[in-house]
Parts: C-alpha cells; structure tokens; sequence
C-alpha cells in the first residue's frame, strides 16, 4: 500500500497580496450577502458592428488607437440603467438602495491581480 500523504506535502501555499486577501474577501460577502441571479439573452449586433465599423478611421486618425466593442456596451448599458432604475440597485439588508448616479466598474486582469476601476456618471459620457 503507499505510504500515506504527508499534509500538505503535494501542495504549497502562496500568501495572499493585500489586493488579492481584499478580492477574496469581497468574493465571498457578495456570494453570501448578495442576492444571486443570472440570465440569458440573444441580442442581434449588426447594427453595433456596423456604427463601430463607421466610427472606426476616425477614432483611430483621432485617438491613435483601435476603438473596441466595450465602449459601445457600457453606453447601451448605462442608458438602461437610467431607463430601469432598479436595476442600479444594491442589496441593504432589510432594503433595497437604489443609487442616483450611474457607475459603471469594469473588471480587468492585471499582473498585480483584478482591478475595477469605475467610469463614474457614465451616462452623461459619450462613447468618444
């Protein structure tokens, strides 16, 4: 028979970065604190590949970069949020909160590990 595993002999453990331990932290209050739902949805974007495909030239002569889908999503989906306030909403424990001014994070993968920043009153912005 072999010989029996030595505990943690066939793992390591990597202590966790101060923004990592925050993450973390943040991961397991809103699985446990926030109501958990998903959906969904087919959505017909031709008409979104075809206004990026028309902006395109000119934002790259303009910004000296490639415009991307993103800006076009978080526009579509901060003019819903003013047109559906509750969805712009969190969970209070014994209420519901519903925020006046529409941020939007967008989540993004870096070598130092996830970062959020925010795009803050994101629909009185324009998509260039």
């Amino acid at each position: 028979a072999p010989a029996p595993a030595v505990p943690g002999a066939d793992e390591e453990r990597i202590p966790l970065t101060p923004i990592r331990r925050l993450i973390a932290e943040n991961m397991v209050k809103s699985a446990t604190l926030i109501p958990q739902a998903w959906t969904t949805v087919e959505v017909d974007v031709s008409g979104l590949i075809q206004r990026r495909q028309a902006v395109r030239a000119e934002f790259q002569e303009r910004e000296g970069i490639n415009i991307t889908y993103l800006p076009f999503v978080i526009k579509a989906l901060a003019e819903s949020l003013k047109e559906n306030p509750l969805l712009n909403s969190s969970w209070g424990g014994d209420s519901i909160i519903l925020k006046k001014r529409i941020n939007i994070g967008v989540a993004m993968a870096t070598s130092e590990g996830l970062m959020v920043p925010v795009i803050h009153n994101a629909d009185t912005l324009s998509i260039a």
